[in-house]
């Protein structure tokens, strides 16, 4: 630029580069976070599943839940399938007022199971814990998804809006015993 010595350049030039910088920030603030934030939760879950599966042989696999409960914020159960239906949960880590997989009617976390022995053993599931929220109302389980529950520490108001994902997967050990674990957490806020 003439007229304007090489401060006034400098200046200029600092200038275009904090504003195209901010403009950064921005996009990715405001329209990618939320993409991002998914996308992390919801390969936590499938690392969580595929953890346990990896760790079901194993005789600290009550340990291990707990670890990765804590580790990745997610509440999980673990429970042994009889004759293709879900009997006794094993193993139950909560760590979410918002946890539903435990508080799932046994008949939906089934439907979940043989979902997921028909998709290639894992299905996922996503919903609006606010009924009047939902997007996805085709949704064939709609109206079977689980709820959380209200206790004295955590009310779950009907104007909160919080989007939850339940993973399952069936699962196997080495002795041919069947399972199903289930993982939920928190996708959106």
């Amino acid at each position: 630029i003439k007229g304007c010595g090489i401060r006034g350049q400098l200046l200029l030039g600092f200038t275009v580069f904090a504003f195209m910088i901010l403009i950064i920030v921005w996009i990715f603030q405001v329209l990618l976070l939320d993409k991002f934030y998914e996308f992390s939760k919801y390969s936590e879950l499938r690392s969580v599943l595929d953890t346990i599966e990896y760790s079901i042989n194993n005789e600290d696999i009550d340990e291990i839940c707990s670890d990765l409960a804590s580790q990745y914020d997610v509440c999980l159960a673990l429970y042994t399938v009889t004759d293709g239906v879900i009997d006794e949960c094993i193993i139950d880590k909560e760590v979410s007022p918002t946890c539903v997989i435990h508080y799932a009617d046994k008949e939906v976390l089934n439907n979940y199971y043989i979902e997921a022995l028909e998709t290639g053993n894992v299905s996922t599931h996503r919903f609006n814990l606010n009924p009047g929220l939902d997007k996805d109302k085709n949704d064939p389980h709609h109206d079977e998804r689980p709820q959380p529950r209200e206790n004295e520490e955590h009310r779950f108001r009907e104007d909160s809006f919080s989007e939850i994902a339940v993973s399952v997967k069936a699962l196997q050990d080495a002795n041919g015993n069947e399972y199903v674990t289930g993982s939920g957490s928190d996708v959106a806020m």
